[in-house]
């Protein structure tokens, strides 16, 4: 009767072609990419009967083609999906952007420089040397806790800040941590944060930036942006076809149908650890930065993450890019994603 409950999913699958779809992603297949299809059959399988569970999406591309596309559980390739703090990485590529025109001077400078309407705070004498540098590696110094606790949690920071009448405020009115050394503390209003620096340094609304930076360049034409708060948008709202695109755009060294769209210095700098957070990840400006290890040999790879399983992973090593979506709220993903990675994925794209 328990069974019942539980969605009713063919234990048959076969792969085929991903679909051309006019939106400039080509198609290619696993054999073309010296890519293992057994081992994604088994995965594909493992997803099916949920022992990698609430899983909604899985892309992946190789060798700059679209080789594996499937949905999962009623999901199909249009459906927006909210990519959650993916988005920062979408945000650090705006970053890349603004300072290479020079609209954004110096990663050094301090917030205080960008936050006019913030000076009493931002300016005073705890927080003015915070920087953009320390922004976008979430080291700002100010005591912070989001992944401690879910974040319906009132113990949970970004909780406490979300519930505030402005959450700018609620941050910078947070103590800062004493410490000789930078401390890292993953948080969401710095992200918030860095929008409204951008808008200050380019005069530009942050939709209409992205929308004329990266998403027009990509040819994304159906992401959803939210409305502003507190004069700034927060995450937005994607298909994973055009996750994978921005993923293929870094792997491409910032360069889409040969265009440049991201300096190249600056995904090359952006996606590097700034800072280690334990032996195999780490943190860059708002990329997180992972190795998997794969036949006795370790496969450096960066990624956007978004709570409850979105990811968009690239592994230059490997010329790969893998795109997931899912809906884990109340468990930990990361587990979840990283075996599916390590044991399937990473494995089955090393050379046969």
């Amino acid at each position: 009767t328990l069974a019942g409950l539980r969605p009713k999913v063919s234990q048959k699958y076969q792969w085929m072609l991903p679909k051309p779809q006019n939106d400039g992603l080509e198609i290619g297949t696993p054999a073309s990419t010296r890519t293992s299809m057994p081992l994604l059959d088994s995965l594909t399988h493992r997803i099916m009967r949920e022992e990698y569970p609430n899983v909604h999406a899985l892309l992946i591309a190789r060798s700059g083609v679209l080789i594996y596309e499937e949905y999962f559980f009623g999901w199909k390739p249009d459906d927006l999906w909210l990519i959650q703090s993916a988005t920062k990485s979408f945000t650090s590529a705006l970053a890349g952007i603004a300072l290479g025109s020079g609209e954004l001077k110096d990663l050094d400078d301090p917030i205080c420089k960008y936050l006019n309407q913030y000076r009493d705070r931002a300016c005073n004498a705890q927080n003015q040397s915070i920087t953009v540098r320390q922004l976008l590696t979430m080291t700002t110094g100010l005591e912070w806790n989001e992944l401690e606790f879910d974040y319906h949690d009132q113990r949970n920071s970004a909780n406490q800040c979300g519930r505030h009448d402005d959450p700018f405020e609620c941050l910078l009115s947070r103590p800062k941590i004493n410490s000789p050394d930078p401390v890292f503390s993953y948080n969401s209003v710095n992200h918030l944060m860095m929008n409204k620096i951008l808008r200050k340094a380019t005069s530009l609304k942050n939709e209409k930036e992205l929308k004329q930076r990266l998403l027009d360049p990509l040819n994304i034409d159906r992401a959803n942006t939210g409305t502003a708060d507190n004069g700034v948008i927060g995450d937005i709202s994607l298909t994973p076809r055009d996750m994978l695109k921005f993923g293929m755009l870094y792997l491409n060294s910032g360069r889409w149908q040969g265009k440049q769209i991201v300096p190249a210095d600056w995904v090359k700098e952006s996606t590097s650890s700034k800072i280690r957070i334990n032996d195999s990840e780490g943190y860059g400006y708002f990329w997180w930065t992972k190795d998997f290890a794969s036949k006795g040999k370790t496969v450096g790879a960066y990624y956007a993450w978004g709570y409850g399983g979105q990811y968009i992973f690239v592994l230059p090593s490997l010329d790969l890019v893998v795109v997931m979506t899912g809906s884990n709220w109340v468990m930990d993903e990361k587990k979840y994603a990283f075996e599916m990675m390590e044991a399937f994925i990473v494995q089955a794209c090393s050379d046969l």
